[in-house]
């Protein structure tokens, strides 16, 4: 809908009724940016503009604030008398730095859909893209060690507060914003050209309010020049106890409709030490309690089935813990 224009629409109607309303088409803009969504280009909120005409609104959030996994991929401007348009798209990133644009002209002669590839804009400043993202890189997420890092979800992690130019130790340094961790990275921005450095804490939501369970004590840092984007991974040690619990469970429904039979395993703790091999039924649960936090992996054997699984121990989290299902494969 496009606010502004609806009284003047409406003297229009009243003067040429006799002739019938003017013809109109709904306008839907779609969006991409070289090809790319909006999470990987980084584009945080969109902007549409149409020459000559009021829309409203004309701003969106390209990444839904609440959940990084949702991202809206178009809009719909609502009705527009016959003809052609020019229409301009901009996309900003999360400190509202111009990062992608394209503009185009469209002919409405019916409903019709507006499909276009913004381009990216040559930065003026410098800019960091931090990552925590354990899936995809093997030097960030929660608690590094020998087997890797944990996930938001596996270190239960709701919020990352972000830190620019902490001290050697990831104390200090000037806080630039919370994102929500599933988000796995931001891009900080605008950076002066040297060297900075980040640190991130990591915050879980609780009944009795947020708290903090991990921080990073080793920050990272990298060289910035100006019109460039640097890549930066991070990770993030305990707060604390350093302590976590949690519970695993055989599942064999890929490769049998019943219990095979007893299951042997080994644990891997999270500084790559095995433990001794324990035989368990294949209808029992393993409970891990009060065992050092981090990423672990078991690997067991049942007759003919196996299975190689990595699995997280949340910091400060009592008895039960979160529950894994380790699934057999032939």
């Amino acid at each position: 809908m496009r606010a502004g224009r609806t009284a003047m629409l409406g003297l229009a109607v009243l003067s040429v009724a006799a002739c019938g309303d003017p013809r109109r088409g709904d306008v839907q803009v779609f969006w991409t940016f070289a090809g790319q969504n909006c999470q990987q280009a980084g584009v945080n909120v969109i902007q549409i503009d149409v020459a000559n005409e009021v829309l409203h609104p004309n701003r969106y959030f390209c990444i839904d604030p609440n959940n990084a996994s949702l991202m809206r991929t178009g809009a719909d401007l609502g009705p527009f008398l016959f003809g052609t348009y020019d229409l301009t798209v901009t996309g900003f990133d999360v400190d509202g730095a111009t990062i992608f644009q394209a503009s185009q002209s469209f002919t409405v002669n019916g409903d019709v859909n507006v499909n276009i590839d913004l381009q990216s804009v040559p930065l003026t400043v410098a800019r960091a893209d931090l990552s925590w993202d354990a899936e995809t890189t093997t030097d960030a997420g929660f608690m590094l060690g020998a087997n890797g890092a944990m996930t938001c979800d596996e270190a239960e992690v709701d919020t990352v507060r972000i830190f620019l130019d902490p001290n050697p130790d990831g104390t200090g340094g000037t806080s630039v914003g919370d994102v929500a961790c599933n988000s796995k990275g931001a891009l900080v921005s605008p950076l002066t050209a040297g060297t900075h450095s980040f640190a991130i804490s990591g915050i879980r939501n609780t009944s009795g309010g947020p708290v903090l369970v991990y921080k990073t004590t080793r920050p990272p840092s990298r060289q910035f020049d100006i019109g460039l984007t640097t890549n930066v991974d991070i990770d993030a040690d305990a707060v604390g106890s350093a302590i976590g619990s949690a519970t695993l469970t055989w599942d064999f429904s890929a490769v049998s409709s019943s219990c095979p039979g007893n299951v042997t395993y080994t644990l891997t703790t999270p500084a790559g030490v095995p433990q001794t091999p324990v035989t368990v039924s294949c209808s029992s649960s393993v409970s891990l309690s009060n065992v050092a936090a981090g990423f672990w992996l078991v690997d067991a054997t049942s007759g003919a089935f196996q299975a190689h699984f990595g699995f997280g121990v949340p910091n400060q989290v009592s008895p039960p813990g979160p529950s894994w299902l380790i699934t057999f494969a032939q």
